[in-house]
C-alpha cells in the first residue's frame, strides 16, 4: 500500500494482508508472477539476522552466503529476521486480464504450462473447477484503463462478487454458448483462445477480458480467503449480503482461530483440507489425479513458479561460511570456501534437474472439504505426500503435514541447514529443527 502510490511494487506479493515479510521469508511466499520471479525468497537481497546468543548477522549472496540461502523455510530456527533488504520494480495503474476457460484437461494444462515457461505474461493464474473444467488468466500490467474489447472491473469493491465465483461465470458461458468443444476453438501455434461467432446466443460475444486497478488484483481472493469463505459465511457472495455486509470480510484469520472451540477444530482436522504441494510442471496432470482421487476439492489454485537449478547458490558454484569466533561469540566474519571446493548445499528446494537451468513448478493448492467418501484426514493426505515425493516436490510447511522425519528429510534437502545449525551458536540449543516445529506428526 505504501509503495502503490509511489509508483513501485515488489516482485511477488502473496495475496492475503495478515502475511508479514519475515513470515514470507522464513516460510514461503508465491504469487501469480511467480512464474517470472521465482518465490519471494528470490526477491530478498538480504537478511539481517538475530541468533540464538543475541548477535546481529547480515546476510547476503555475497556476505555469510549460507546462511542466506537456509534461511528461508527454515521457520525461525535458525535465528530471527528482523530486516531484508527487497528488490522492487515499477508498478502500473491496472492489469489487463484475459480468461480462457477450458473443458478439457489436457489442452488447458498446456496452455498453462507454455504461458508459464514463455513468461510473456506478468501475471499467470490457473483455477480448476472439476476434473475437466479450467479457466487459465494471464494478466499484464498496464497503465490503460480504457482498452478495446475490456471491460474495466474494479473487483476489489466490497459488493463485488467473489472472484473465484466471478471466473467461474467464463465456463458456463460457454456452456450455454454450445462451446463445449474447445479444440475447434484453440489456436496451438500463437496459444490465443479464439472464440468461434454464432447468433445462437448472444453470451458468446460476451468479453473475456477486463481492466481490473492492481491492487484490486493483488487482493483479488482475499475477501472470500479464496473459497474458504464460502464454508464459513455460506451466504457470503449473497449479493444482498455483499452490498450491506460485504465491507466486513473477510474475517481475520486470528479471529476466526481465537473462536474456534476445540470441537470444531478436530471436525476442521477430521473433514477439512488447507494444502499447497508444489510439483514439478511436467507432473501437474497426475497430481491433479491424485487430488481428486483422494479429496475431489474443487476450485483448486494452480500457481506457477520457477526455481533455478542453482537457486541457493551463488553462479560460481561456491559458497561463503559463517563462523564465529571463539574468543568472542558475538563476533562473527566471513570466511570463502576453497577455491576448488564445489559445494552442492542449495536451501531446503531446489529444482531436481540441477545444473540445466530453471525449472518449472506449480503450486496446487486444495482449500476445502473433500467430498470423496472414503477420505480419511491422516490416511489420503500420506496418499498425497508420498506422490508429491516420488516426484521430487514439496510440500508447503504452514499445511499439515503426516510424515515422519525421515520422509520429511527425503523430501527436503537439509545439507546446508545441519551445517548452519551446527555452526551457529546456540542455535541446536534455543531453537528446535524444523521439523519438530511445523510437523503434525511431531507435534501430536
Amino acid at each position: 500500500a505504501a509503495l502503490l502510490p509511489k509508483g513501485w511494487t515488489i516482485p511477488v506479493i502473496p495475496e492475503l494482508d495478515d502475511l508479514t515479510v519475515g513470515g514470507l521469508v522464513a516460510g514461503v511466499g508465491i504469487e501469480t508472477s511467480s512464474h517470472k520471479y521465482g518465490l519471494f525468497q528470490h526477491c530478498c537481497l538480504g537478511f539481517e539476522v538475530v541468533l540464538a546468543d543475541g548477535s546481529l548477522v547480515n546476510c547476503s549472496a555475497t556476505e555469510n552466503t549460507d546462511l542466506f540461502y537456509s534461511i528461508p523455510w527454515s521457520h525461525g530456527t535458525l535465528g530471527f529476521v528482523v530486516s531484508v533488504e527487497l528488490q522492487m520494480i515499477r508498478a502500473r495503474n491496472y492489469v489487463d486480464l484475459t480468461y480462457l476457460p477450458y473443458h478439457n484437461k489436457a489442452e488447458a494444462i498446456e496452455e498453462f504450462a507454455y504461458q508459464s515457461k514463455e513468461a510473456k505474461y506478468d501475471f499467470v493464474e490457473c483455477l480448476a473447477y472439476s476434473e475437466q473444467e479450467y479457466v487459465v488468466m494471464l494478466g499484464n500490467l498496464t497503465d490503460t484503463k480504457h482498452i478495446e474489447g475490456a471491460v474495466f472491473n474494479p473487483i476489489g469493491r466490497w459488493y463485488s462478487e467473489w472472484f473465484y465465483k466471478h471466473v467461474e461465470k467464463f465456463l458456463r458461458r460457454e456452456e450455454r454458448a454450445g462451446a463445449n468443444n474447445r479444440s475447434k476453438n484453440y489456436n496451438k501455434n500463437d496459444h490465443k483462445y479464439q472464440p468461434v461467432p454464432t447468433s445462437s446466443s448472444p453470451l458468446v460475444h460476451k468479453v473475456d477480458r477486463e481492466i481490473i486497478p492492481l491492487r484490486h488484483y493483488y487482493h483479488r481472493h482475499s475477501r472470500s480467503l479464496f473459497w474458504e469463505m464460502q464454508d464459513i459465511v455460506p451466504f457470503g457472495n449473497n449479493v444482498v449480503f455483499r452490498y450491506l455486509l460485504g465491507w466486513m470480510m473477510p474475517p481475520a484469520p486470528a479471529l476466526l482461530k481465537r473462536t474456534q472451540t476445540e470441537q470444531l477444530r478436530k471436525l476442521y482436522e477430521l473433514h477439512h483440507m488447507v494444502q499447497d504441494m508444489l510439483v514439478p510442471m511436467s507432473k501437474l496432470s497426475g497430481c491433479l489425479d491424485v487430488f481428486h482421487e483422494e479429496a475431489a476439492i474443487y476450485p483448486l489454485w494452480l500457481c506457477p513458479f520457477k526455481i533455478p537449478s542453482n537457486a541457493q547458490r551463488p553462479d560460481t558454484g561456491f559458497g561463503t561460511l559463517l563462523t564465529i569466533n571463539s574468543a568472542s561469540p558475538h563476533n562473527t566474519r566471513n570466511r570463502k570456501s576453497h577455491a576448488n571446493e564445489v559445494t552442492k548445499d542449495r536451501g531446503f528446494i531446489h529444482g531436481a534437474s540441477a545444473g540445466q537451468g530453471e525449472e518449472l513448478f506449480v503450486d496446487v493448492g486444495a482449500y476445502g472439504n473433500p467430498v470423496v467418501p472414503h477420505y480419511e484426514a491422516r490416511a489420503s493426505h500420506r496418499k498425497i505426500e508420498e506422490y508429491v515425493r516420488s516426484v521430487q516436490g514439496y510440500q508447503m510447511m504452514y499445511a499439515d503435514s503426516y510424515m515422519t522425519k525421515e520422509e520429511f528429510r527425503e523430501m527436503f534437502d537439509h545439507s546446508l541447514y545441519d551445517k548452519m545449525r551446527a555452526a551457529l551458536p546456540l542455535c541446536t540449543q534455543a531453537f528446535p529443527e524444523v521439523y519438530d516445529k511445523v510437523s503434525k506428526a511431531a507435534r501430536i
